[in-house]
């Protein structure tokens, strides 16, 4: 099962034959794992600050990384768990506020962040 804007799903849409619509039953008690990527200019406490936001809006945290650049841009990835995906965006916007961070977007599967697209170009990590 793939979202509509999967890239796997996207190269499946030139064979409808293996194209099967699907619906998910309502079950509130459901949890989705959900990652994104936040670019930021280093500073001390950052991902503490960070850390605390999302922990503030209910979300448990299941993996993390986290590197800083050269050129003291820090690209963090998290994964994390929600009970409504309607939060995403919001959370998202909310991290856009936290000093320092200038993106939060969802990473999907085949996607990577522009910081990490420019640092591989430029061979920096």
């Amino acid at each position: 099962v793939h979202r509509r804007d999967c890239p796997n799903a996207k190269a499946l849409l030139s064979d409808p034959h293996r194209i099967i619509e699907v619906a998910w039953e309502g079950d509130t008690d459901s949890i989705y794992e959900v990652d994104i990527v936040v670019e930021a200019i280093d500073r001390l406490r950052l991902l503490q600050d960070i850390v605390v936001y999302l922990a503030d809006q209910g979300v448990n945290i299941t993996l993390s990384s986290t590197i800083t650049h050269k050129d003291d841009i820090v690209e963090m990835h998290f994964r994390f768990e929600v009970s409504d995906t309607q939060r995403i965006d919001q959370i998202l916007n909310g991290l856009r506020g936290v000093d320092g961070v200038f993106d939060a977007k969802r990473m999907l599967p085949g996607t990577a962040s522009e910081s990490s697209k420019k640092h591989k170009k430029k061979g920096r990590s």
